[in-house]
């Protein structure tokens, strides 16, 4: 814990918060508020709700964001007068955060719950006093994100593959890069992703592997043409040298791999050998 000023522990100490007693939780950096905004679609709103102090990992807010809530505590706006309110009228942090007997909506804290974990969006002063006075649990409105575990599985597919992908949730606009091109969907249909993806594995890469693409490519156009056919189509070529560089570099590294394996399992090491140094020359492309 780094050395506070002698106001800020005058201050502490008035609220009945003691630094020797402060939890390490509350001493070690929030989590930052990320997410994968395609994965996680939809969303459920909750009035009321129970949240638990140990369950708050973080906050919205951009001044706070990553810091320790006791750092956090240290940066509030308006902290004097903070702690003034807090001395004149304790129940406002206490009573009324944990029975919401709040006459006005807008006075209960808010939070997003991503998994298990709760961010505070609104009613960081509060909270930050709530959480170095170690309440057990407060009330509060939450919006809880939910996940998709259909996308999660075709987003998981793709990188697998060697694809980059970027969400833009302004225009509703998935873009799928590989080498120097891309294509894009407009919409975040499932079933198009899909079919782009069966098609891709479908490709064949083998010398005599073009009588097949071209059946596959005749049939995606005549039988489902679709804006995952046209897109397939459209880049077919490159989607060939695609995915020929891929194998050709999996297999470069694999082999290099093997060879570098059985040198290590065959040469025994002589004193003095640095170690370090033979590793650091294999290839690290495919870390």
């Amino acid at each position: 814990m780094k050395e506070l000023s002698h106001t800020l522990k005058q201050e502490l100490e008035s609220m009945g918060v003691h630094l020797f007693e402060i939890d390490e939780s509350n001493l070690s950096k929030t989590k930052q508020f990320k997410y994968n905004c395609y994965i996680y679609d939809s969303d459920k709103h909750y009035t009321n709700h129970v949240v638990y102090i140990k369950d708050i990992v973080g906050t919205l807010h951009p001044s706070y964001e990553g810091l320790s809530f006791l750092d956090i505590f240290t940066k509030l706006k308006r902290r004097e007068r903070i702690v003034s309110n807090y001395l004149e009228n304790s129940s406002y942090y206490t009573e009324q955060l944990t029975r919401d007997i709040s006459d006005d909506e807008n006075d209960r804290p808010c939070f997003i719950k991503l998994n298990d974990e709760y961010y505070v969006d609104t009613g960081n002063h509060r909270i930050t006093i709530c959480k170095l006075k170690e309440f057990d649990y407060v009330v509060g409105d939450v919006t809880e994100l939910i996940w998709n575990p259909n996308k999660q599985k075709l987003w998981d597919g793709y990188i697998y593959r060697g694809f980059k992908l970027d969400y833009d949730s302004t225009n509703d606009r998935l873009t799928v890069f590989f080498d120097d091109d891309y294509v894009y969907f407009d919409d975040r249909t499932v079933i198009e992703l899909t079919e782009f993806l069966i098609l891709y594995d479908k490709i064949s890469i083998h010398k005599l592997g073009f009588i097949k693409n071209r059946k596959l490519r005749s049939q995606s156009m005549k039988y489902n043409y679709s804006n995952a056919s046209f897109q397939f189509n459209r880049v077919f070529n490159k989607l060939l040298q695609f995915k020929k560089q891929l194998l050709a570099f999996h297999e470069d590294y694999t082999s290099s791999n093997i060879i570098f394996t059985l040198r290590l399992l065959t040469e025994p090491l002589s004193v003095g050998r640095n170690f370090e140094r033979d590793f650091s020359r294999q290839p690290l492309r495919g870390s």
